[in-house]
């Protein structure tokens, strides 16, 4: 049975009068978050800053497109989240940082493009015709129309989203457990960056931000969307709610609209709902082929290890923490799975949805005259945001757009605004650069990860399939020989069948204009990753990241090649369970990394849990270079005088900058009086010192009133509170 238009009817996106349910939402949330009840403010925070904009994004589509059914407009609605980012980030740019500016800006912003599209004439019937996303055909036989979705694939959908998303979350649950050996948190090294820059975006002062992980530095250009996002429902709620909730909860919404958004995209691009269902599923659900690899060398760790010692020690090397480090660090081209994406990268993932939205709602040309005005604005506002959130992704996804208006101008030996392409991709891409100069503003001082060369980097070894490289040695030429078949490694049964479905399009015409855009898409990005990269030697290895859209995009391709030849054989079978097994093998890795190792001593998070809750947000933290504070980052919601030189640089610092900074503070800790250890560490920003007493037992030198006050003493950890203009004894 199909979903009837009629039912969704009644919905208030249906009804012209849902700008006044939107307001009055709008009224009723703002008081709220000043609720001292810290959940009830969270939820309301959360409602303000990222439900109202999902509800605008709904109400848009619902008007640019009636008939529009509930996948759809659930799976659009994840690009709220970029609508959200870009008007928090540009208002902060405009109207300076302030908590008010959190709270109201994203709702009111909502609420008047809901308004903006209930005042605006909407078109008539004969006017959709030919509109992306119509169902034209209720079977879905017809390539490039959207069929309707039965209760049956909505209600698959639904699971599969329930399932990706309880995934996700298990890696999480490790996230404070306390055991004998300290207190855990999840197996993810790089969610102390993304807890660090939400907490020093929810207490910056300006925009863009100063460095998160080198205080004295001015700024740190970055793409901090995501964490902005965090940090803005953070700041709303008054800082109530802790920040590691709020980014959870919003890297839930992520892995939820996952297979939403596969599912219109493939959708739109066949005009096969079990095409689309089949897309939806292998590319939430799937590995790569490279989970061989990850069993070739845990075995290979078991046997290095044998005889394995007794306890932990041994379950460690029987279970090694390579499962994921396989998929995140091994190889420079670092190419993820879904599934590692999204637990480790969320913000890269975001960006790739709203990619593949975008290239969902640009598809068709709209010639029709009385196409609303507000049309083209959903698209650029996405478009805007992009560079916030991954501008990796972003660059991949114009490189894309690019390359597609060149090939229908040599198609069709016209100039290259003349063509179709160009008229959608090319305006949107206009006025969204318009809207994104106060998000390209924050990037006029660009870090070492903004710096990019041309450079085919490694593949690591034969296991990823890097064999001209392990015969012939290691050269340029030899890795971009290892590129075939290391693609087919890391991309799976989907690459394999995606490439088959690619190449099937283009030998025997077999497929429609909107699949051939999409493989357009699919080989600018694999070459733009291949052969462009940050510099070689640089801190970041995420440029590869883009790779998600190519698998997303080959998915649909796989999807349509199963349906039509591989469904009923056998080994394809095999080789969809070999990189099923992947996810789940993640899952479990990930989720005892953080349960059985890396703890963090309870001291510490004594004095954390002290700072975070009897210090204002604004406060910085000193912590000594040469002390061993373990998972500072996934605790401490202040910002520090300098983390890790690494995520250092990438916000714009240089070595020397890092480098001086780390005299410094080895300086102001070894002062012989207070005075001058208060100048020293003002000098920093500081004003509040952590000692580490595991280095030195006795009481440092400096730390006497009236310049120094003690704020929190542990077993092994002490907080000193700096008073700003004292005169010490010693200068009397």
């Amino acid at each position: 049975m199909m979903l009837r238009p009629a039912l969704l009817h009644r919905s208030l996106l249906r009804r012209e009068s849902a700008h006044l349910g939107c307001w009055a939402a709008l009224v009723v949330t703002l008081p709220v978050c000043f609720l001292p009840w810290a959940p009830l403010a969270g939820l309301a925070a959360f409602c303000v800053v990222v439900v109202l904009p999902g509800i605008a994004v709904a109400r848009l589509v619902v008007s640019l497109n009636p008939e529009a059914d509930l996948v759809e407009i659930l799976g659009l609605s994840i690009a709220g989240a970029a609508i959200s980012i870009w008007t928090l980030w540009a208002g902060a740019i405009a109207f300076g940082v302030s908590r008010p500016l959190f709270v109201v800006l994203p709702g009111l912003i909502a609420c008047s493009l809901v308004t903006l599209q209930s005042i605006v004439r909407p078109r008539s019937p004969a006017a959709r015709e030919g509109d992306p996303g119509a169902p034209t055909n209720p079977e879905g036989d017809g390539a490039g129309t959207a069929p309707r979705t039965s209760r049956r694939t909505l209600a698959l959908l639904l699971l599969v989203s329930l399932v990706f998303t309880a995934l996700t979350a298990v890696a999480f649950t490790p996230y404070g457990l306390e055991r004998a050996d300290g207190v855990h948190h999840m197996g993810m090294t790089d969610w102390h960056k993304h807890l660090v820059v939400a907490s020093a975006l929810g207490a910056t002062e300006i925009m863009p931000p100063r460095n998160p992980f080198l205080y004295p530095v001015p700024s740190g250009p970055y793409y901090s969307g995501f964490q902005l996002l965090g940090a803005a429902v953070h700041r709303a709620a008054g800082g109530s709610v802790d920040v590691f909730v709020i980014l959870l909860l919003l890297t839930l919404l992520v892995a939820a609209a996952l297979p939403l958004v596969l599912y219109v995209l493939a959708r739109g691009l066949t005009g096969n709902n079990k095409v689309a269902l089949v897309a939806a599923i292998g590319g939430t659900l799937l590995g790569g082929f490279d989970m061989v690899v990850m069993a070739i060398h845990a075995a290979a760790d078991i046997i290095g290890a044998w005889p394995l010692p007794n306890g932990l020690a041994g379950f460690r090397a029987a279970v090694p923490s390579t499962q994921l480090d396989f998929w995140a660090h091994h190889n420079e081209r670092c190419f993820n799975p879904p599934y590692v994406a999204t637990i480790w990268a969320p913000q890269h993932m975001l960006a790739v949805l709203i990619s593949l939205l975008l290239i969902h709602t640009l598809r068709h040309r709209d010639h029709h005259p009385d196409r609303p005005a507000y049309g083209y604005l959903l698209p650029a506002l996405m478009l805007a945001a992009l560079p916030a959130i991954s501008s990796y992704v972003a660059l991949a996804l114009a490189a894309g757009a690019c390359s597609l208006i060149l090939v229908d101008a040599w198609r069709e030996r016209r100039m290259p605004w003349r063509v179709d392409s160009f008229a959608r991709w090319g305006y949107a891409g206009l006025l969204a650069a318009a809207l994104a100069t106060p998000i390209l503003y924050g990037f006029t001082r660009v870090g070492a990860s903004g710096r990019l060369t041309l450079h085919v980097s490694s593949a690591a070894g034969w296991q990823n399939g890097a064999f001209a490289t392990a015969l012939l040695g290691d050269h340029q030429w030899s890795r971009l020989l290892d590129t075939p078949a290391f693609y087919i490694m890391e991309l799976g049964i989907v690459g394999l069948a995606g490439g088959a479905g690619v190449w099937l399009l283009w030998r025997h015409r077999i497929g429609n204009r909107a699949l051939a855009e999409a493989s357009v898409f699919v080989v600018t990005i694999l070459v733009l990753v291949t052969l462009v990269r940050p510099p070689v030697d640089g801190p970041n290895n995420l440029f590869a990241r883009s790779m998600l859209i190519v698998w997303a995009l080959l998915a649909v391709f796989a999807a349509e090649v199963w349906v039509r030849y591989c469904e009923k054989q056998w080994p394809c079978w095999v080789l969809v369970a070999v990189c099923a097994i992947a996810v789940p093998y993640a899952a479990i890795g990930v989720t005892l990394e953080g349960a059985l190792f890396w703890p963090t001593p309870s001291d510490f998070l004594d004095a954390a849990h002290s700072i975070n809750t009897e210090t204002p947000p604004e406060s910085v933290v000193a912590i000594h270079p040469d002390d061993e504070t373990p998972a500072f980052g996934y605790w401490l919601r202040r910002r520090q005088v300098a983390t890790y030189e690494r995520v250092a640089l990438l916000f714009g610092a240089t070595s020397e900058d890092f480098q001086e900074t780390q005299r410094a503070l080895r300086r102001a800790y070894g002062s012989t009086d207070s005075a001058t250890a208060e100048e020293r560490f003002a000098g920093l920003g500081a004003n509040l010192i952590l000692v580490d007493r595991a280095r030195s037992t006795a009481v440092p030198i400096w730390a006497r009133q009236p310049c120094f006050e003690l704020q929190h003493e542990g077993e092994r950890f002490t907080v000193y509170q700096r008073n700003a203009g004292c005169v010490a004894p010693e200068r009397n």
